[in-house]
């Protein structure tokens, strides 16, 4: 129970890998891990579908008691972050050391998510990013509706 899980993202963090990490996390997560830790010493850059995942999870987990932190984020990785709001409800560390060792259960991306899961994550992901905050309100709005199909006529 007391056990962090220790995930590592290799590439850039795009709406693809958020569906691996959402269905990652949720079973993690089922399994009964509160505590998760996420090295981006890695990844180059996010999208905003993986930001948005992020911050849907990092409250899920806030309201279980539990959380979710960053590690050896690019200096870049790190302002996008904060740009979008996610340092009120995840600990973004400014340190570069190790987090992992060899050992340990390694996964590999999944192939089997299909159009409609990453339609699905990618709308659940704008609606946690639009209900953070007004400026994302604003900036994500638009999308939001399309993702939903509300888009009005002559668009």
């Amino acid at each position: 129970d007391g056990d962090v899980v220790c995930i590592r993202l290799d590439g850039n963090a795009m709406f693809t890998s958020s569906t691996t990490f959402r269905e990652l996390t949720r079973e993690m997560n089922r399994r009964g891990h509160r505590q998760f830790r996420l090295d981006l010493g890695a990844c180059n850059i996010m999208d905003s579908t993986f930001i948005g995942t992020l911050l849907a999870f990092g409250l899920q987990l806030r309201q279980q008691g539990g959380g979710l932190s960053i590690v050896r984020a690019s200096t870049e990785c790190r302002e996008q972050l904060q740009h979008f709001g996610l340092g009120q409800v995840i600990k973004i560390s400014q340190g570069t050391g190790a987090v992992f060792t060899p050992e340990g259960e390694w996964i590999a991306s999944s192939p089997k998510a299909t159009a409609a899961d990453h339609r699905e994550t990618i709308l659940q992901a704008h609606e946690a990013l639009v209900a953070s905050s007004e400026e994302n309100r604003l900036r994500f709005h638009d999308a939001l509706e399309f993702l939903k199909g509300n888009v009005p006529e002559g668009n």
